[in-house]
């Protein structure tokens, strides 16, 4: 997967340093120098593709995702810094984070250096050297799973006698479709393998995640979205995910086929459900059914995901240890029934997906609106939470708000001058009254949008509102008083529509 980690890489620091421009100035031409570096180095994996099965290949490649691990940790924790102080204290970090860039870029010249000696020696990525432990060379004795694990070696195959030899030996014809995929459609198909077994995951839902973890290809003229959907609905076309049409309240749901599953083996696994708890240094993504266990240890680690699967009720507001989190792109919690956010969540300035949906949450920390990197918040059915402070308004990069007030059955209120947050392309669950009819106008990228409680005297100008979304894709309007106690009409919208 050498491929897919300096693409992601090169494509989500290109983005970082254009939303972080005062953040990285002066640091533009040694930031430059890096990317190359990444770049031609990479280019040295990417064509040694012929000896992939060759274990050598593996601890080379395992250099590459260590490096560019350590570079990401880098760039993170400088953008926390650098948010953290003022004035004078940033030239100090500025000169610190330059060294750190320098030491990556050492690294970088070293192992390109080998690589083109063996290269113009006429050497295949499977002469690389005679060790084949598959091990970090320069971080210990920590092991990383790669794409090569997917192809057993001959004493792989000896040792697995009986039905589990039989079980491999059958997976063979799925081993080989899966390594002639592209590198966007492995780490789709490798990232919802993340999941537990037969857990259904909404399509919606998992489009949000992989634009927000940074694992869709970006193409022109195309929102992540758009791609996102591509790639799975082409994975679901080649029998990779499976599809479950049976959810009415939550939509399509997908699955990974078992027979990938069955050899598909993500090492950034931390938690699940039902395995013992255990961590890695280098983990990625958590899942856990316990939030308290993972508090003790994140300082250990730097993950940059964290699910919760199961419900915890979590009445004591530090259960998150947000310095230990504080890399985090994911943070989701649906149907956990967790009580109250920790403030210190404000801090968590990379979080790009929070996911609060079913949940006991009355409101939101006030810091909510230093997210400024949020694309997805989803708060349905989040205990008596009504309505939301104009924190939200600085939330310019939120690409999808939704939303459904558990208390009566009815939309949620939003403060004036949501019209600015011109990035939305969702918006469902938002109460009609007030001035939202008016400030929907300004939100002309909308795809899906879903208002509740309409009512006469907003009608003309949600109307009007309406008619300027051309990108529009779904429509949900739900009558004022539909879900009212003692209604004898029954619950349902006055009009629910796909927009062509």
């Amino acid at each position: 997967m050498a491929e897919a980690t300096v693409r992601f890489f090169i494509q989500r620091l290109e983005s970082l340093l254009l939303r972080e421009t005062e953040t990285f100035a002066g640091l533009e031409d040694q930031m430059e120098m890096v990317k190359g570096a990444i770049k031609e180095i990479g280019c040295f994996y990417v064509d040694g593709g012929d000896d992939e099965g060759d274990a050598a290949f593996s601890r080379w490649e395992t250099e590459l995702k260590n490096l560019v691990d350590d570079l990401d940790d880098h760039v993170d924790e400088f953008v926390i810094q650098m948010d953290q102080q003022q004035g004078s204290d940033r030239s100090g970090l500025t000169d610190c984070f330059r060294t750190e860039l320098l030491k990556v870029e050492s690294r970088i010249a070293k192992t390109t250096h080998k690589m083109r000696e063996l290269k113009n020696s006429g050497t295949t990525a499977g002469g690389m050297g005679e060790k084949s432990d598959n091990k970090d060379p320069s971080h210990g004795e920590e092991e990383v799973q790669t794409e090569l694990d997917l192809i057993p070696s001959e004493a792989e195959k000896e040792e697995n006698e009986g039905d589990q030899t039989s079980v491999e030996s059958s997976c063979v014809p799925f081993r080989l479709k899966y390594i002639s995929l592209p590198y966007y459609l492995k780490s789709c198909l490798m990232y919802c393998c993340i999941f537990p077994e037969n857990y259904g995951i909404a399509k919606g839902r998992l489009i949000r995640l992989l634009v927000a973890e940074g694992l869709i290809l970006e193409k022109a003229g195309q929102i992540g979205e758009d791609v996102a959907e591509e790639n799975i609905n082409d994975l679901v076309s080649q029998g990779m995910l499976l599809v479950d049409n049976g959810f009415r309240d939550s939509g399509t749901k997908v699955t990974v086929s078992s027979p990938y599953r069955v050899f598909l083996r993500e090492s950034y696994i931390a938690a699940h459900p039902d395995s013992d708890f255990s961590i890695q240094r280098r983990t990625r993504r958590i899942l856990t059914p316990d939030l308290t266990k993972v508090a003790e240890i994140l300082n250990n680690t730097k993950p940059r995901s964290l699910f919760l699967f199961g419900e915890q009720e979590l009445s004591d507001e530090n259960w998150l240890n947000c310095n230990g989190a504080k890399f985090l792109r994911v943070l989701d919690l649906e149907d956990a029934k967790i009580r109250k956010l920790p403030d210190e969540v404000g801090d968590l300035i990379h979080l790009a997906y929070l996911g609060l949906k079913n949940n006991d949450i009355n409101e939101l920390p006030d810091g909510i609106g230093n997210l400024r990197a949020l694309q997805s918040l989803d708060i349905r059915w989040c205990g008596d939470l009504t309505e939301l402070s104009t924190e939200i308004l600085k939330l310019v990069r939120l690409r999808h708000l939704k939303m459904f007030k558990s208390s009566n059955v009815s939309g949620m209120k939003l403060p004036e001058g949501t019209g600015k947050l011109g990035s939305l392309l969702t918006l469902t669950g938002v109460h009609a009254g007030g001035e939202i009819a008016g400030e929907l106008r300004k939100l002309t990228q909308l795809r899906r949008l879903g208002v509740m409680d309409v009512a006469e005297e907003n009608a003309d100008e949600l109307y009007a509102s309406i008619m300027v979304m051309q990108g529009l894709l779904s429509l949900s309007l739900e009558a004022k008083h539909t879900f009212d106690q003692g209604s004898t009409r029954p619950p349902g919208s006055i009009l629910t529509a796909a927009c062509s």
